[in-house]
């Protein structure tokens, strides 16, 4: 999930600057890296082999496109892509406890997952809280 929905943040990004060739050699790129993954772990681990090389597929090309949108937006700070991999990682470990580990309705287990992930941001510093009140302060007014 975090991957996929990933992909759908950067890759809208990049695709608004015109790089549509630069993704779709990343994605290229990551069918290749799937099938010969899916060759050596299918034979032996079957579905469960297909679907961690399609997680594994998946967190590839969310890498890629962070580093694609760290050149093509000038972002240029290493900080802020291992930043942006550690709340990624963070969350989807945090995300994979909570899902699994907590006894409670969907709604509750989504409210812990979404207040994480917020906190995981503001920890990372990502989210900019002042930032975000000031625009909520200005867009009230």
């Amino acid at each position: 999930f975090i991957a996929i929905s990933g992909t759908h943040v950067f890759g809208t990004a990049l695709l608004a600057k015109g790089t549509i060739r630069w993704l779709n050699q990343l994605f290229l790129l990551g069918i290749v890296v799937n099938i010969v993954l899916n060759l050596f772990f299918i034979p032996q681990y079957q579905a469960l082999g297909a679907a961690t090389t399609t997680v594994v597929t998946q967190f590839f090309v969310i890498i890629g496109e962070i580093i694609l949108v760290a050149r093509v937006l000038k972002v240029g700070k290493l900080a802020w892509l291992l930043q942006t991999i550690a709340f990624a990682l963070s969350f989807f470990a945090a995300t994979y406890f909570v899902t699994e580990w907590i006894e409670a309705q969907w709604l509750i287990k989504f409210l812990i997952c979404l207040f994480l992930g917020v906190l995981l941001a503001i920890v990372l510093k990502l989210l900019d809280v002042k930032a975000v009140l000031r625009l909520l302060v200005s867009a009230s007014a």
